[in-house]
């Protein structure tokens, strides 16, 4: 009994993965499959067609929530502002005037430095290998550092 309930649960597992698969699919091209179908239909001699509206309507209204998705995903990346949130989120402990205004945007403005910096190493890196990539950033960093000494 036990093992042929085990082997009917792993069938109906082995099954259900390609139906949802299909079902997925289904509903991604149903409504471009209404629109089409609504456009073919021929109007009575009435000026009635036999469509009902309300599929008109959703389908409409799919089609302009993927296209506010799709907008969205590319001109607002929630990722990067998530991660942002969740790095500042974790300070805690520190004095209140650790949390002003000033301090938060210094903090952002060294991040940005920060990310700058690891991205022109790897860019540095990529272009002239490990090892002269790290001579060049020891030198570049010597130098730096010492121009920004005060002289006086």
């Amino acid at each position: 009994m036990g093992q042929t309930m085990l082997v009917l649960l792993f069938i109906a597992g082995l099954l259900w993965v390609p139906l949802s698969v299909a079902f997925m699919l289904y509903s991604l091209f149903f409504p471009i499959v209404s629109m089409v179908k609504f456009y073919a239909v021929e109007v009575n001699s009435n000026g009635d067609s036999d469509v009902a509206p309300l599929p008109v309507l959703l389908t409409i209204a799919y089609f302009w929530c993927v296209i506010s998705l799709v907008l969205v995903g590319v001109f607002f990346p929630v990722g990067k502002v998530r991660l942002l949130t969740l790095e500042l989120a974790d300070l805690k402990g520190f004095p209140s005037q650790f949390y002003s205004e000033v301090v938060v945007k210094e903090i952002k403005a060294r991040f940005a430095l920060r990310r700058l910096r690891a991205s022109l190493y790897k860019t540095l890196w990529i272009s002239l290998g490990k090892h002269n990539a790290k001579s060049v950033w020891d030198y570049v960093s010597k130098y730096s550092a010492e121009a920004l000494v005060d002289p006086s």
